[in-house]
């Protein structure tokens, strides 16, 4: 019975990892030749105009989607320097500084600066994901878990609002409560392959067993970012998998 707990306390905390990653990547071997491309192209756009807060804000997006964060950090505050007076374009600087914030590891830093975006647009579902990452990375999933669902009141089906809801609830031991919502993440982003090693995590903490081997056997066949595929297939060995 002890050994069981120990087996679904691992396999809980895999599942919260792996999310922290999907919820703020966006990159895989299927992306990196294309966001490489786009890097070259704004890159040439911000050359022509570095004083405008859109252009080194594009370029920054291109560079935290090839994850190159701290470029797209140092963008973004350049960014923010030189938005002026749009209150809107502020809040869109902020939301993508603090996902790269996260990304860099500096979830208190990304805390504040979003919050700020959350003043100047309180009913936006990306900012509040993000906020909610963010409180996952600093340990408080009960914050994580009500922005989540905040978002989920503002956009239903939000996948990535559905997942971190989802590990809140598997932090808390509450197999039967998170499970639905991450399979309702794998079935809003069906292409985001952290969502289906996620699943899997989840099944076999829940004694799912043949369901997670399916489930990860099916991502395995995807061309994924390599550190996932080795987080992946290190699972497939420890659940024993045919």
């Amino acid at each position: 019975m002890a050994s069981g707990r120990a087996s679904r306390a691992g396999a809980a905390a895999l599942v919260l990892g792996l999310v922290l990653w999907l919820a703020l990547a966006g990159l895989t071997a299927r992306r990196a030749a294309v966001w490489r491309s786009r890097v070259a192209l704004w890159s040439d756009a911000a050359a022509l105009s570095a004083d405008k807060a859109r252009v080194r804000l594009g370029l920054g997006h291109a560079l935290r989607s090839a994850g190159r964060h701290a470029e797209a950090i140092a963008e973004y505050q350049v960014a923010l320097d030189r938005v002026g007076g749009s209150a809107a374009l502020e809040g869109q600087i902020r939301r993508n500084l603090g996902a790269a914030l996260i990304h860099a590891g500096r979830p208190a830093e990304a805390v504040a600066i979003l919050e700020q975006a959350l003043l100047r647009s309180p009913g936006n579902g990306d900012v509040l994901v993000n906020l909610a990452v963010a409180r996952l990375r600093l340990g408080q999933p009960d914050e994580a878990e009500s922005l989540a669902r905040r978002a989920l009141a503002v956009q239903p089906g939000h996948g990535q609002a559905l997942a971190v809801v989802g590990v809140a609830r598997m932090q808390h031991g509450d197999l039967a409560g998170g499970l639905p919502f991450l399979e309702a993440a794998l079935k809003a982003d069906p292409d985001v392959d952290a969502n289906a090693v996620n699943l899997g995590a989840a099944y076999a903490a829940a004694g799912r067993v043949a369901e997670a081997c399916a489930t990860w056997r099916e991502v395995l066949r995807r061309p994924l970012d390599p550190a996932l595929r080795q987080r992946t297939a290190r699972r497939v060995a420890e659940a024993g998998c045919p």
